[in-house]
């Protein structure tokens, strides 16, 4: 998964935009700081391995069940790596692809190339040479072509296995990069998949703004806990003051400025006891409901 700080985020606030651009179903989420998923483009419902759905706690993708060449750290690693799918008498070049992480078809048949061997040693020592000298050496970038003359890849060294025909050598990685680029927002629709993102993130962007608005306007009435509160308060203290079945009242408020008086809102079916009460149910539910949308916002 692909991590990044959105736009526009305010200040401290630690969110964080989540590309999942492989597998199956990629998805885009936006998290806040604790882990917890605020929106993604695909939903998932909580009972699922991975739920996706606001609310949710972030549970990344699981990682490659194959193992990474460059992380298993020495040639008899990768050789052990290697030894069951040669044992079974699989070509190669198809060892490395089923046996290894990130190994393409296209570096795969290379490697076996060079190697011209089937022994799962001489692999795996030719294949970590090959990423040595790849990842040491400045690139010698080629631009690869079909049979047709049309890229499909980009290398950074020459590819022995393939005829001079079908590789373009380039000035550098970012020259074949941008032509390859190009070629794709061509040829492939890759403005098809940008426009698809694009309308991802303006779904996010609406629903995100819809529970803000409401988050906004529940923090507004649970900004009046301490209101409630001074109510229910002085209900209490002047209950024989209430007339019965009245919609609202106005009674001294000794907590104010001398000779202040507040109007309180009532329930005309309840007592000033009951009024009182509710009163105060609404001051403990708006302090609550404070400390629970205030990090949110």
């Amino acid at each position: 998964a692909l991590v990044g700080e959105p736009e526009g985020t305010q200040a401290g606030s630690a969110c964080r935009l989540i590309l999942e651009a492989f597998g199956n179903r990629p998805n885009l989420l936006l998290t806040d700081a604790g882990g917890n998923i605020l929106e993604a483009a695909r939903h998932a419902a909580a009972a699922a391995p991975r739920p996706c759905s606001p609310g949710s706690s972030y549970v990344p993708p699981r990682p490659a069940s194959r193992p990474d060449p460059r992380r298993l750290g020495s040639v008899d690693a990768v050789s052990m790596a290697l030894q069951p799918l040669i044992a079974d008498s699989s070509h190669p070049a198809q060892a490395l692809r089923q046996g290894l992480a990130g190994i393409t078809d296209l570096y795969a048949q290379e490697v076996a190339a060079r190697s011209g061997s089937a022994s799962a040693a001489d692999l795996a020592r030719t294949l970590v040479g090959f990423l040595d000298a790849v990842a040491s050496r400045p690139p010698d970038a080629h631009l690869i072509l079909d049979d047709a003359g049309k890229p499909t890849a980009v290398a950074p060294v020459r590819l022995t296995h393939l005829p001079d025909a079908r590789q373009q050598p380039q000035p550098s990685l970012g020259d074949a990069l941008e032509r390859f680029a190009t070629h794709l927002a061509g040829h492939q629709g890759l403005e098809a998949g940008l426009a698809t993102n694009r309308r991802l993130l303006r779904r996010i962007e609406a629903r995100l703004g819809s529970r803000r608005n409401k988050l906004q306007a529940e923090a507004e009435e649970f900004a009046r806990a301490d209101a409630y509160q001074r109510m229910g308060e002085i209900l209490v203290a002047n209950q024989g003051a209430v007339p019965r079945g009245a919609t609202e009242v106005t009674l001294p408020d000794h907590a104010g400025e001398p000779d202040a008086r507040l109007t309180i809102p009532l329930d005309p079916t309840l007592t000033a006891g009951a009024n009182a009460e509710r009163l105060f149910r609404l001051a403990r539910r708006g302090r609550r409901g404070a400390a629970r949308v205030a990090p949110r916002l």
